[in-house]
Order: C-alpha cells, then structure tokens, then sequence
C-alpha cells in the first residue's frame, strides 16, 4: 500500500496547485455562469424573479453538479498524463478551461438573444457546411463585454498557470498528494450529492408561483448539454396515433378544415403558352414587414410598386422556415422530412422530378444564380442532378469588380447578380427558368455601405434595438437590389413575355413571442406568413389582390399549370390560378423542437411532438397569437391535433417510399 501511495506522489508532484487552481476556476466559472443566468433571465421575463435565487440554484443544481464533475474529470485526465510530458499536461489544462470558461460566457450571450439556455438542440449538421456564414452571424451579436470577457479570461488563466509553475520550481519543499485524495472524495461526493439532492421541479415551482417564464430551460447548465451528447443522441419522441386518423384518398388531402369556400382564378392569367419565368428568392422578410416604414420612408418600395402591377397573394405560407427547406418545397412541391435531416443532406438524389427538370424537358434553358456557394446545408448535392444548365455562385459573381470588394453578411452583393443573369437570358430565343437566390435580409443584416442606412436610429441602444436597426436597413438594401434587376429586365425587353416570381423563403422574428428570434425556430406568423407577388405589367394592369391561403408547395404546379405542361408527378400542392377550394398550410420546423403546424382560414394550430403541448389561436381576433385557446375549444384542437398526427406519417411514409 506504501509503494502505490509513493507512485502517486511522485507521479503527481509539482502539479498539485495547478490542479487546485484548474478545479477552483472550473467552480468559479459555473457560479458565475447561475449566478448571471440568473439576473439575465428576470430581466428577459417579468415573472420569473418570483422563483427566487434559491429555488433557482436549487433547480439547476444536479444540472451544474453534472457540469462541475465532468470538467474535474477531465482535470484529473490530463494531470495524469505521463510525467515525461513535463509542463503539456499543464498547457493542456490552461487550453480546456479557457475553453470551458469561453462557451460559457458564449451561452451567457446566448441566452441574453434567445431567451433561453443554450442546448445541443439548437446545432444542426446543416451548420457545419456554411461556417463562415455562421462565424459571421456570430461575430455579429458578441458585444464588447463579451469580447473582454474572453480576453480577460485567457490573461488570468496562462498568467496564474505560469506563475505557479515559477513558484513550484522555485520551492525546496516535496509536494503533498493529499489534494489528489480530497479532489477525488470531492469528484465522488458531488456524484452522490446530484442524485440524492432533491431539487424543486419546474411544475412545482410553476404551480406554486404562478409563472410562465420556462424556468427548467433557463435551469439547464449548457456544459451538462455538451456532455451527455458525448454519451448518448437525444431520444426521437414516438408520434403518437390519431384519435380519428385522417385518411388522405390521393396524396395530402389539403383543403380547409373550416371553410367550404371556393375560387376561380383560372382566367387571371392567360396559359398554355411557354412564359419566362424568373423565380425569385427574397431572403428573410415576414409579410407584415411589407410596406413597412421608418422615418416615414418605406423600406419595400420595389415590393409595392410590383404588387401595383402584379398578382399579391397575401396569405402566402412557407411549409418550413429555413431556406433550404423552404427551396425544396419550392422545386419539388413536397414536404421535408420531419425532424432534424435534411432532405439535401440525407437524400440529395431523391426522385421528385423538379421544377428545373419538368421545365427543362420542355424546352426551356435553365439557370440558378445564388450570391453564396451552395454548400450551405447540401443545397448543391440536390441541385447538381436537377437538369439545371448553369451555375452561378459567388466564385463567379467575384470576378465583377464593382462588388468583389468584401462579402455583405454571408455572401457577394446581390446587384453582381444582374447583369450575369440577364446575359444568360439574352444568349437564345428559347424560353427560360431563371431561379435567383441572393443573401439578404438574412442574419447578421449587413448593408454594403452607409447609403443604406436609412432606418430611425433608436436611442436606447440596446443590442435588439440595434439588430431591428439593422434588419430594417439590410431589408431596404435588398428590395433596392430586386429594383435594380427589375429595370434591367425591362429596359433589355425581357419581361414582356416573362412572369417575374417574388417570394420569400421564410420570415424573420424579432421577439413577437418569447424566444422567438431569427427564423427557424418556431412557426408563428412572423416566421411562416411571407409576400409572395408574380409581376408582370402587360398581364395585370392593376394589382390582384388574393387573399386565400397559398404555400411554397404550390409554386411548381402553378407554373406547370399556366405553362400548360402535363405533369405526371405526384404533387403535394395545387395550382394556384385554377378552380380550387380553400386549402391550409402544413408547417413543420425543428430547429429546437419539432414543431408542427397548421395555418387554416381562421385557426392556427400548433403542436410540439416531445410532449403533445399544444397552440391554438384565432387569428380574426388575435392575429399576434398572444391567447392560447387550446384549453378552452377543446373540439377544435382535437379536430386539428388528429390532421396534424395524420399529416406527420403521411410525411415520414412519403420520404420513406422516396
């Protein structure tokens, strides 16, 4: 026994403090980490400083417990690296709390944006094929606190570290192991403490306080997230079976549930006749943002002079707020998969015969312009087989000196996109399908210079003030750029016989509802409801204005249908400019949660798969979905709760056929 403890002294000798220092930081950072969480979260919700510090630590307390061992384990891991390492053990360590105290202060910003904890969850692998676009984003929301912080951090880490090295060199005296023996009783003791402390629950502390801040997020420790992702994925929630399953006779039944009510759009426009079509992906822009003014200046004024002289549907869904999603809907007039994948991703080469394919065998040329890459979320590995004759991208937008000059948010400028466009158009007589997807309005909402900005500065100066700033100035920046291609195209000719496509792939939130920021994570209005115009000046005199419900999944059997092109293919959605009754929309995102939806005349229902909550809202008397009615008209929820559990396996059985 003698000869084992002698080992263990020699082998940890001079590094004891070290490890005393590395545990104590660790300790200190997740304090700090509950202690601001704390205050960060009362000041996002109104209610949640009723639960009190107490019963908050109290709360997270296995969640950090969790955290504090896992850290003090790989702590121990690395002080027991072979001695012949020397001080690498030591580095290492200096690298793994700079780093453990750096995604803290990050999931601090984190939760001061999104008004929650940060967990796995929120990371998709879609993330990791555009990180310069995400880097970017990023850079963009961290303050200069934050920035502090981090330096800060690796000034006090490598300054302690290497003074304690200086100071054990230095000493005469042998170095003791009785820290080693307590740090593991200690390692030990907060195992045992995280199951046998039994902390308040989040129905408890609701029931008893009467809150709605959702204090078990606010609760998690987002180190104890990280590593039980190291352990095991994220359990898939069984959907369970309708009550009174809905059964569809041919594909996804999609009329209203609600109204009976019918249109006649068919002679609106003139069809059977091949029409040039440009499709146009706005980036980030919810509908009731259209017309939208600051300063008394609109920040859409392209928009609203199209709409002068174009079809306006204003009741336009997307069927998932992401763009790669969204453009999947779009050209294959389909639905993607439930849940995390990734059409592009887990099955690029899917057989949906789309958009660019039908057109391109019927004698049209075709064409995508894209002012960033395509590799973002595999859009390229679905493209690429799409009978698509030419690629435009950024690497051949840069050659264009005018705009090669710096990136504005995650791509080229949009205006380098009109003049290769417009070449491609004139190169043939043959008809053609122009699909073009610029960058902005999207996140971090970058202008190319000061001319832009033109939205009222507000005071306060806070960080959302500031985004909302920034949003609206990138939003007028955009619709400049759809200004500048529309006069291309009409002063070269080419929208005579052209039917021009603008529509937006999805919404962008700024806080309408608690932790609703950016796009993708929930599928309320100001994330789903989108402008969609078709313009075109010989075709609508004046402006049509169509208010029934029309989705991304109609625009392929749209234009198929006034081309008059025979479309053999299964399609999830209908033409638009046809006899055709009320439909509603089928909305599904899973950025954090699944969540799926469906947008009817009347009623929007939303339910979360993990636990079957449930949203249901009149949007005739509350458009800003503010009172849940679920509770209240039971029959209504259950009517829309078995269409949705129908529609998911519809979903999930069509993606397994295909």
């Amino acid at each position: 026994m003698r000869s084992i403890y002698e080992k263990i002294s020699e082998h940890y000798r001079g590094i004891e403090y070290q490890h005393l220092f590395f545990s104590v930081f660790i300790l200190g950072v997740i304090l700090f980490y509950r202690i601001s969480a704390y205050f960060i979260s009362g000041s996002i919700y109104a209610d949640f400083s009723a639960v009190g510090f107490l019963n908050f630590f109290m709360m997270s307390f296995p969640d950090d417990v969790f955290s504090a061992a896992f850290a003090l384990g790989i702590i121990l891991l690395i002080v027991s690296l072979p001695k012949s390492l020397r001080f690498m053990p030591i580095f290492i360590c200096d690298i793994f709390v700079c780093l453990f105290a750096a995604y803290h202060i990050f999931a601090l910003q984190f939760l001061k944006i999104y008004e929650t904890s940060f967990q796995i969850s929120f990371i998709g692998g879609e993330h990791f094929t555009g990180l310069r676009g995400m880097l970017n984003s990023a850079a963009a929301e961290i303050t200069s606190g934050t920035v502090i912080s981090f330096a800060a951090v690796i000034v006090i880490v490598f300054a302690t570290s290497l003074f304690l090295m200086v100071a054990e060199a230095k000493s005469s005296l042998d170095a003791k192991t009785k820290y080693f023996f307590v740090s593991v009783l200690i390692y030990l003791l907060t195992l045992i403490l995280t199951v046998a402390i039994a902390s308040p629950t989040e129905k408890e502390i609701v029931s008893k306080y009467k809150i709605k801040a959702p204090v078990y997020e606010l609760s998690m420790s987002p180190f104890s997230s990280l590593a039980l992702r190291c352990f095991k994925k994220p359990a898939v929630q069984p959907v369970p079976a309708a009550v009174e399953p809905v059964v569809f006779s041919s594909g996804f039944q999609t009329d209203s549930l609600e109204s009976n009510k019918e249109y006649d759009l068919s002679k609106i426009i003139p069809k059977n006749k091949k029409y040039n079509i440009v499709i146009y992906l706005f980036e980030s822009t919810a509908y009731s943002y259209y017309g939208l003014r600051s300063n008394g200046k609109s920040m859409t004024p392209v928009m609203e002079r199209l709409a002068q002289n174009g079809f306006l549907a204003a009741k336009h869904m997307t069927n998932y707020p992401l763009s790669a999603n969204a453009l999947f809907s779009i050209t294959a007039s389909a639905y993607p998969i439930i849940g995390k994948d990734m059409v592009f991703e887990k099955n690029p080469s899917i057989q949906v015969n789309s958009l660019t394919e039908v057109l391109k065998d019927n004698g049209y040329r075709t064409c995508y312009v894209h002012t960033g890459d395509l590799s973002y979320a595999g859009q390229m590995k679905y493209l690429k087989s799409r009978k698509i004759d030419r690629f435009i991208t950024a690497r051949d937008l840069a050659k264009d000196k005018r705009y090669n000059k710096k990136h504005v948010g995650w791509a080229i400028d949009e205006r380098a996109m009109i003049d290769p466009a417009v070449d491609f158009m004139k190169e043939s007589s043959e008809p053609f399908v122009v699909i073009m997807s610029p960058m902005n309005p999207h996140h971090p909402y970058a202008v190319p210079d000061d001319s832009f900005k033109v939205a009222e500065h507000n005071p306060s100066g806070t960080n959302r003030d500031g985004m909302w700033e920034n949003y609206l100035n990138s939003l007028h920046y955009a619709d400049y750029a759809l200004g500048e291609l529309i006069d291309k195209l009409e002063s070269e000719g080419l929208m005579k016989d052209t039917l021009f496509f603008m529509l937006t792939d999805h919404g962008e939130a700024f806080y309408q509802h608690p932790q609703n920021y950016n796009h993708p994570l929930f599928v309320y209005e100001e994330n789903i409801h989108v402008p969609f115009i078709i313009y075109n000046k010989d075709i609508f005199k004046n402006g049509y204005y169509f208010d029934g419900i029309t989705r991304h999944v109609d625009i392929l059997p749209t234009i198929t249908d006034i081309i008059g092109i025979k479309d053999n293919k299964h399609r999830e959605g209908f033409p638009i400019f046809t006899k055709r009754k009320e439909k509603l929309a089928f909305v599904h995102t899973s950025w954090k949660d699944d969540l799926v939806a469906v947008r009817d005349v009347k009623w929007k229902y939303i339910y979360r798969i993990k636990d079957g909550r449930e949203e249901l809202y009149d949007l005739f008397s509350d458009p800003e979905e503010k009172n849940n009615l679920a509770s209240e008209k039971t029959e209504t929820a259950l009517k829309y709760r078995n269409y949705v559990l129908s529609g998911i396996n519809y979903v999930k059985n069509y993606h397994k056929k295909n």
